[in-house]
């Protein structure tokens, strides 16, 4: 069913928003929906449902998962008006916005594959503008939706225009937690089914929990190298994708204490940990994490699906 919410006195929709994104691994996708249903409130637009592509270490068979498969499209659709990416036309396009990110001609392709539609990739990038050219002229609107209203207003004449962001206006909203990006924090809820999901793994891992109103911290550890994620070879603040040897090496005890230290805080809460890159000089992490933080699960994928009856 169609999430766009209409004027009642109106059988035109409003402009449509659709975000373009860098694509990378799901966090950095989620990261960029996030910005472009922001751009989407405040240029009054509805925002176009977009899939979310593999990570391109995820050795599944599945290229594209589409929205309402990750997230309930209901529950953002409260935050701002939705329509769903089929019968949506990229040749509608009139401008994709770069505030940060400039799609190629070959990703424009892939977003298009991805979400099962056809599409001029050269023609769409030979239609992207900068959000930059109208910075200046906003300069004098206070931080947060008047800001972004005033960039986006010189392409208000398009019914479609497309948004390729990535961090850039982040910093015009006054922070991560003003009024607006707390209400869009509330409304990107997980689709249904993997709440349920959730709901079963939890019941089975931590069978102490169900119906106590105890609380549950969810850690997700990636312990990723490479020239991207490490590349300050100096002293400065740990980060989990160095390893042993970099002098921003986060050691495991260091981890240990920094989660300790959340589930106090949180009322002695269980932890559930999820893991990525588990291998090499971090094969035995889990069981390093699990001897010194009480209450602590990492299950493996195996015991995961077995919990979940598969």
């Amino acid at each position: 069913a169609c999430m766009l919410k209409l004027h009642p006195k109106s059988s035109t929709p409003p402009g449509l928003l659709y975000p373009f994104s860098c694509v990378g691994g799901p966090n950095n996708q989620y990261r960029q929906l996030l910005e472009a249903a922001l751009a989407a409130k405040a240029s009054g637009r509805a925002l176009v449902l977009p899939p979310f592509v593999k990570w391109n270490r995820d050795q599944s068979s599945r290229y594209a998962y589409n929205f309402s498969s990750t997230f309930d499209a209901a529950a953002l659709s409260r935050f701002v008006p939705t329509v769903p990416v089929r019968g949506f036309r990229f040749s509608d396009i009139g401008a994709v916005v770069s505030a940060g990110h400039n799609p190629s001609a070959g990703l424009f392709r892939t977003l298009c594959f991805a979400a099962e539609a056809r599409c001029d990739g050269t023609a769409l990038k030979a239609r992207v503008v900068y959000a930059a050219t109208s910075a200046q002229r906003c300069k004098a609107q206070p931080r947060g939706t008047a800001f972004v209203r005033c960039l986006l207003t010189p392409w208000n004449r398009h019914s479609a225009v497309g948004y390729a962001g990535w961090q850039k206006l982040a910093p015009y909203w006054g922070g991560l937690l003003t009024p607006v990006t707390r209400q869009l924090y509330a409304s990107l809820r997980r689709a249904p089914h993997l709440v349920g999901a959730a709901r079963v793994l939890v019941a089975a891992l931590f069978p102490q929990l169900p119906g106590t109103g105890r609380p549950l911290l969810c850690v997700h550890l990636r312990r990723v190298e490479d020239s991207q994620r490490c590349r300050a070879p100096g002293p400065g603040p740990p980060q989990v994708s160095c390893h042993p040897g970099s002098p921003r090496f986060a050691s495991t005890a260091r981890l240990a204490a920094a989660i300790s230290q959340l589930r106090a805080l949180l009322g002695d809460a269980d932890v559930y940990l999820a893991r990525a890159a588990v291998g090499g000089p971090f094969s035995r992490e889990g069981d390093d994490l699990r001897r010194l933080v009480p209450r602590l699960r990492a299950p493996s994928p195996r015991e995961i699906a077995a919990a979940l009856g598969g």
